[in-house]
């Protein structure tokens, strides 16, 4: 009897790694799986940004509408104008994008001298954000 309960439990568990293994299929056609669980909440799309921008902790407040307000303060790190755009994505409870996405929108950046990117989500639902920065296309 023990032994069947031995052969038993090493059958479960073989059919546990088997139905684990064909759970966790990461495969992606045409790019690599992310493994990132989540995603900061300021990205940059050229790597050329991460030497130009310097940012401090937002200030994430709420609206009398219960609508999610965020502002970044921002500063160029170089002794020249920069001009870069930036977008946000917000995201609900559930981790799934609110649409429509905001469009992209100029910064001017004075040498070394703080600004402030101020930026509202259009639902009550917005709990997290992503924003994204790309230098400005002429």
């Amino acid at each position: 009897m023990r032994i069947a309960h031995i052969l038993a439990a090493g059958l479960i568990t073989m059919l546990g790694v088997f139905a684990v293994g064909c759970n966790t299929d990461t495969s992606v056609i045409g790019g690599k799986y992310d493994t990132a669980r989540s995603y900061p909440n300021i990205t940059l799309s050229q790597p050329t940004l991460a030497d130009a921008l310097g940012f401090q902790e937002p200030s994430v407040t709420r609206t009398a509408n219960n609508l999610m307000r965020v502002t970044l303060p921002v500063r160029a790190l170089s002794n020249e104008d920069l001009q870069v755009e930036y977008k946000v994505n917000w995201f609900d409870g559930a981790g799934q994008p609110i649409l429509p996405d905001t469009s992209w929108a100029t910064l001017r950046l004075e040498p070394r001298q703080p600004a402030y990117v101020a930026v509202t989500s259009s639902s009550p639902d917005a709990i997290n954000y992503n924003i994204q920065f790309r230098w400005a296309r002429p």
